[in-house]
């Protein structure tokens, strides 16, 4: 087809000149006034099904890139790189624009194993690592205050009790690492009670 041999020369991988196909037949069906539903069935008996979500599938793809374990330590299934890989994969990505939870996952990571304890690292670290869960953090509050010493958030007898604000990809998150008054960390799951997205 002709979808086939427009990106035989750009994307020279089976999978690739698959998803071409899928996106040149999706265009045609729907110039040609097909329903949503009709689009979708021709897409799902020839192609891909479409069974997961955008979030899903970057997550994925970060995990196949090995990305998600960036900064995560090799004992807990990490790549164990530094700071400055970190950087530059943050930057190849955000040059990109790609919507993904990179950058929010690696700073829980470094966080986590900075501050968490044995038990929360081996719980979480592996989980992390390999794409299974993802993370992020949450530590900007009411006017922009991203600075520790300017945290209002109240952590006490395992509870907390105040606002985070811009909290990247929070609704994908099973994890965040919060910011608390005095610079200190909390870890909260996602099936924290009270917690809203």
């Amino acid at each position: 087809t002709l979808a086939k041999v427009a990106a035989e020369p750009t994307h020279n991988h089976p999978e690739g000149i698959k998803g071409a196909q899928a996106v040149a037949a999706a265009i045609y069906l729907g110039r040609i006034r097909k329903s949503k539903k009709e689009i979708r069935d021709y897409i799902e008996s020839r192609y891909y099904k479409l069974d997961f979500t955008l979030d899903e599938l970057a997550s994925a793809r970060l995990a196949d890139m090995g990305l998600t374990g960036l900064v995560a330590p090799e004992a807990f299934g990490g790549a164990g790189r530094e700071a400055a890989d970190l950087a530059l994969a943050s930057e190849c990505l955000g040059a990109a624009a790609l919507p993904v939870p990179f950058l929010g996952h690696s700073l829980a990571i470094h966080a986590l194993v900075l501050a968490g304890s044995d038990a929360q690292r081996e719980r979480w670290l592996p989980r992390l690592a390999s794409g299974e869960a993802v993370a992020t953090v949450a530590f900007a509050e009411a006017g922009d205050a991203w600075d520790p010493s300017a945290w209002r958030l109240s952590a006490t007898a395992g509870r907390l009790s105040g606002q985070k604000r811009f909290v990247p990809h929070a609704h994908v998150a099973d994890l965040l690492v919060v910011g608390t008054s005095g610079g200190g960390l909390a870890l909260v799951g996602r099936e924290a009670r009270g917690a809203e997205g």
